[in-house]
């Protein structure tokens, strides 16, 4: 999965809710997949509490690169669809079951 962040479109692509839907989605391709499933998911969250602190230390240093609101990219409406989509909802209930 590769990092961009241009569009609206990418920042949903990137966040937390869709990278999990995918982590699962790609493991249950194959039996081995199923059973690393869990692992999979672990390390997704890893590499985005990663990415998160290193974009938060970057905005510390210099607030120029914050990323603009969802509502000022010309995408917008194709960010909505995309936070529509079971992908999208499936990585949220799964957020949401772990903080319950």
């Amino acid at each position: 999965m590769k990092l961009t962040y241009g569009s609206a479109k990418s920042q949903i692509l990137n966040g937390l809710e869709y990278r999990l839907c995918y982590t699962i989605v790609e493991s249950f391709k194959s039996t081995i997949g199923i059973f690393k499933l869990s692992f999979r998911l672990i390390d997704a969250l890893i590499k985005y509490k990663k990415e998160q602190k290193i974009y938060k230390e970057n905005i510390r240093h210099n607030p120029n690169l914050k990323l603009p609101e969802l509502k000022s990219y010309s995408d917008y409406e194709d960010a909505l669809r995309l936070k529509n989509h079971l992908s999208y909802n499936l990585g949220k209930a799964l957020i949401q079951a772990n903080k319950n």
